[in-house]
């Protein structure tokens, strides 16, 4: 398929300049394996009006769970999914979160029947794509910090509400683009960024015709941009 031999291309191309350790490629998941992650999600039974938001480095997680105890303080319920970009930092995730007080659980140990998580950790590659049917708000990972962010187009690709903070350099072309249709909160460089990121969610929270609009026009921008993520590596693989 073109699509592997982009990867392999982009692979080779990483490794000549020992950076293939810095990059994680994350396969396409086969319909039966998408459907069997979809069948052990149906157990987790997350309401409907309770938002997930997802997130990555320890500061940020650390800020998201400000966020989440805030947001509960002004009576807005919401559980918390966590996605490390790489599953081996699931280990200090969990305890950062279970330090904090939050009732955790953890992809790799099953999910949760009697869904009383406040806080999950998705400690495996994969299953990321699936739980987005669940969410209300994602929030990107490695943005709230200086480490360029994460590329927003898989939330966006579920029609999400997206959060993403001042720091998304690594994907300025596609934030810019989804900022333009309206399919994406920025979050403002200058300023207290805890703050901002407590205020948009508060507000996403509380306004549900908000986020359905976000929704429709970030899916709006992926299918209208169709190719990006393949332009994408071309390029790198152009510049390396």
């Amino acid at each position: 398929r073109d699509d592997e031999v982009l990867i392999r291309k982009l692979r080779a191309a990483l490794a000549s300049r020992g950076l293939d350790d810095d990059v994680t490629f994350f396969p396409r998941f086969d319909r039966q394996r998408r459907w069997e992650f979809l069948s052990k999600l149906s157990v987790l039974s997350v309401p409907a009006r309770q938002s997930v938001s997802f997130g990555t480095y320890l500061l940020g997680v650390i800020w998201l769970i400000e966020a989440l105890n805030r947001l509960r303080q002004n009576d807005l319920f919401a559980r918390l999914v966590l996605a490390p970009r790489h599953p081996g930092r699931a280990d200090a995730v969990h305890h950062q979160v279970v330090s904090a007080g939050w009732a955790t659980a953890r992809w790799s140990d099953g999910p949760p029947a009697d869904g009383s998580w406040e806080v999950l950790i998705l400690d495996q590659v994969g299953p990321l794509a699936a739980v987005y049917q669940w969410a209300d708000v994602a929030v990107i990972g490695g943005s709230l910090v200086r480490r360029g962010g994460h590329n927003p187009l898989e939330a966006a690709q579920h029609s999400q509400a997206i959060v993403i903070g001042p720091h998304h350099e690594h994907f300025s072309e596609i934030v810019h683009g989804l900022d333009q249709v309206g399919g994406i909160r920025v979050l403002p460089q200058a300023g207290d960024v805890r703050q901002a990121l407590f205020l948009a969610l508060r507000e996403l929270m509380q306004d549900s015709r908000q986020r359905e609009e976000m929704g429709r026009h970030a899916f709006a921008y992926v299918r209208n941009h169709h190719g990006i993520a393949r332009r994408y590596a071309r390029t790198l693989v152009a510049r390396i």
